[in-house]
């Protein structure tokens, strides 16, 4: 595979965890699409298109793109309403480590493929 389909790889993949079920409240399942705090997610998600389209300062680009990425992971718990919290555990779904993981994966290695998409 060429670098640029490994980084469409890797962001097809974060595309996608942000649509499983991150956390269960009392039967109701939320994905990260339905969280307003995991919104830095959604950024960090567009910064990686750019990145994939425009080749415009890769590494950087693709690193802050997984921060963000990664505080919106951290923060989508805060968007519960805290009336749920008091008669309800969270539970966190798988779809919740996976973007977790990602998260720091795309940090990572997408940042090292970001450095060969440059010399292409």
């Amino acid at each position: 595979m060429d670098h640029e389909t490994t980084y469409l790889f890797l962001w097809g993949l974060t595309f996608i965890s942000y649509f499983l079920p991150w956390i269960s409240i009392n039967q109701d399942m939320y994905s990260g699409f339905e969280l307003a705090s995991s919104f830095t997610y959604l950024v960090g998600l567009a910064f990686g298109l750019v990145v994939l389209y425009t080749k415009l300062n890769p590494v950087t680009l693709t690193i802050v793109a997984g921060i963000l990425m990664f505080i919106g992971v951290l923060a989508a718990p805060l968007s519960i309403p805290s009336y749920y919290l008091s008669y309800y555990p969270i539970r966190f779904r798988s779809g919740y480590l996976l973007s977790l993981a990602l998260s720091i994966i795309y940090t990572t290695i997408g940042a090292k493929i970001g450095k060969n998409l440059e010399k292409e």
